[in-house]
């Protein structure tokens, strides 16, 4: 690498994980940030350079592959690509299963392909999954069918598959569909990645106080009851914060976890646990 290439960082997704990453990994770096959103660009870009980072920002659809493509071009061009986080997403009451498909599911395929084609040694990619893709698998809502498709389906045809289908989508499941396949993408994508020397792998939060999260609780059709009796029950019993994502994204992303590949890392304070043994929703 010349001395005027510089390392970059990249963030999808601004809300309340996308800029604590980016104040914990921007030092030393040049940043990108992209979102749909030019209010939390806007945000956190004057966040980041009252700190004296240099910030790009970018207004990236990620449910569109050539504008994911354009922004890691843009990013790739600046220097290399250390460092990538995708948390962008929308919770399950944002939108429906349609939408939900097309941004969480989709949405990550395009990232891991966009961001593939410049991935160099050392390079990271830590995608935000979740729980949900747990306690989704424990209802019975994935068959051995759909998650082989999930895994191996081109990107171009992710989303052709009955189970996704119009007539076959349901509220209840296509957020944690989403995430499981988030999941199955990453372990398939380590294998690509791992040749170049680059790392993938996902981050799967349990209940985390950030207003997506607030929001869902407090919906008229959203989970309070489930997700209080996960946060007094699970574990830990307490909520987690975005502080803790953030812990294990930086811990993804060093040296220190040079051997982790492909994997998933629970930060749930054992709510997982709770779903599987002890949870009688499932």
């Amino acid at each position: 690498m010349s001395a005027t290439m510089k390392n970059v960082l990249v963030i999808l997704g601004v809300g309340g994980m996308g800029k604590a990453c980016a104040h914990r990994l921007a030092a030393g770096r040049s940043v990108f940030i992209a979102d749909y959103s030019k209010e939390n660009l806007d945000a956190t870009a004057e966040a980041l350079r009252a700190e004296g980072r240099l910030v790009h920002t970018s207004i990236v659809d990620i449910a569109d592959y050539e504008s994911v493509s354009k922004f890691a071009d843009s990013a790739a061009a600046e220097g290399r690509i250390e460092t990538i986080v995708h948390t962008a997403g929308v919770s399950p009451i944002a939108g429906d299963p349609k939408t939900i498909y097309a941004i969480d599911l989709l949405g990550t395929a395009n990232v891991i392909d966009g961001f593939y084609r410049h991935a160099t040694p050392g390079t990271t990619l830590t995608c935000i999954a979740s729980i949900a893709a747990q306690e989704t698998a424990l209802s019975g809502h994935i068959t051995p069918d759909l998650e082989k498709h999930l895994a191996t389906a081109s990107r171009e045809k992710l989303l052709d598959h009955p189970d996704l289908a119009p007539d076959s989508l349901r509220y209840e499941s296509s957020y944690g569909i989403s995430k499981r396949g988030n999941q199955l993408r990453v372990e398939i994508a380590s294998q690509q990645w791992g040749r170049r020397g680059a790392r993938i792998n996902t981050v799967s939060p349990g209940v985390i106080a950030t207003p997506m999260a607030q929001k869902e609780a407090s919906s008229a059709g959203g989970n309070q009851t489930f997700l209080e009796n996960m946060i007094v029950t699970a574990g830990l019993r307490r909520i987690g914060t975005a502080t803790e994502i953030v812990n294990a994204v930086a811990f993804l992303a060093s040296s220190e976890a040079s051997f982790i590949n492909g994997a998933d890392l629970r930060v749930d304070g054992g709510q997982a646990g709770w779903m599987r043994w002890h949870s009688k929703r499932i």
